[in-house]
Order: structure tokens, then sequence, then C-alpha cells
């Protein structure tokens, strides 16, 4: 047998509410409005989203800078790198070395096959 009675708090009665609260409880400030308006406000707001959206990964792009430290690791790499290890020794994203390797101006070849990422080698322009 064991007593729980200690743990149980007993049930407190709630208040009524006075006539006024009441009366305040019923008000609402909800009306009809012109469902083409409604429309034009959700476009409005998906717009302002999307443009907020583009404009903070416009900022935060930075293929120069990418490029850059692709170029500085290359510098000291007597031949092409797989871009899986540029990624290992930067440590950066790979949609950031992809980008940076494809819009920089280095050499990136596919020495396997198509979806074998481990086969995509970078070098600079000089190794041709």
């Amino acid at each position: 047998h064991v007593d729980v009675s200690e743990l149980v708090k007993p049930v407190s009665r709630q208040r009524e509410r006075s006539e006024e609260e009441s009366s305040k409880l019923t008000e609402s400030i909800v009306g009809e409005v012109d469902k083409g308006k409604v429309l034009a406000m959700v476009e409005d707001l998906e717009a302002a989203d999307q443009k907020q959206a583009a404009l903070g990964v416009a900022h935060d792009e930075n293929v120069s800078a990418w490029s850059q430290r692709i170029s500085d690791y290359l510098e000291e790499q007597p031949q092409a790198v797989r871009l899986v290890d540029l990624q290992h020794q930067l440590n950066r994203p790979l949609i950031e070395l992809w980008l940076g390797a494809l819009l920089g101006g280095f050499v990136v070849e596919q020495r396997g096959h198509f979806y074998e990422e481990q086969q995509i080698w970078v070098s600079l322009a000089r190794d041709m």
C-alpha cells in the first residue's frame, strides 16, 4: 500500500467570471475581408520573403574568395587534387568548393563515372 496523498494537490475552484468579463470575451474584431485583398496581401508577403531569402544568399556567396582559397591551396600542389581531398584540406562545404572551382577558371575533370564524386579532380589551368 502506497500513500500518495501528500503528492496530490487538492483541486482549487475556478473563480466565476463577472458579467463584464464574459461580455469582453464575446466581443470580436473579426469582420469580412475581400478575397482579392487577402490574396494580394499573401502575395506581397511571399514576395518580400523571397526577396529577403535571395538577398541573404547573395550576400553569403563570395565565389571570388572561394576561388582564391582553392588557388592558394593548389599553388602548393604539384598535380591535380580530388575535390573531396580539397574539401578535407580546406574544411569548407563541398558546394563552395564546387562553385569556386567551376567559376574560378580551374580545370575540373571527371575521371570516373558521372555520379562518382570521389573522381572529380581540380587543378590549376597551367597543368593542362
